[in-house]
């Protein structure tokens, strides 16, 4: 079983070594080849057994958050009047600090002349 292997490592190892000579190239064409395909077999197997368990996890109702028709369940709690006053204050100074930087935009030389 081991002398098959070695054998294989050793010619692996001779077409890297040699990986210029055209008798080579095609060793080494079809053993990366094979490395892509597997690669992405793995990956494709992966992402499908992934989602093949969250699908069942959502079958089972083990989701988590699972989503209500509830027109009250994710509704967000009412605005005060103070918060809401607060909120258009806020607004009022950004705007406020805008138009002050506006008017007294500094000047900045034109690095292209």
């Amino acid at each position: 079983m081991m002398i098959p292997l070695r054998n294989t490592w050793k010619k692996l190892h001779t077409a890297y070594t040699t990986r210029r000579d055209p008798e080579f190239m095609r060793t080494l064409a079809g053993l990366y080849w094979h490395i892509l395909l597997i690669t992405i077999t793995l990956i494709v197997i992966g992402t499908m057994s992934y989602g093949f368990v969250k699908f069942t996890s959502v079958l089972r109702g083990g989701g988590g958050n699972t989503p209500t028709l509830s027109p009250n369940a994710g509704a967000a709690p009412t605005l005060d009047r103070a918060g809401l006053e607060a909120l258009v204050g806020s607004f009022s100074e950004r705007r406020a600090r805008y138009e002050s930087f506006k008017a007294n935009s500094s000047q900045i030389a034109d690095p292209s002349r």
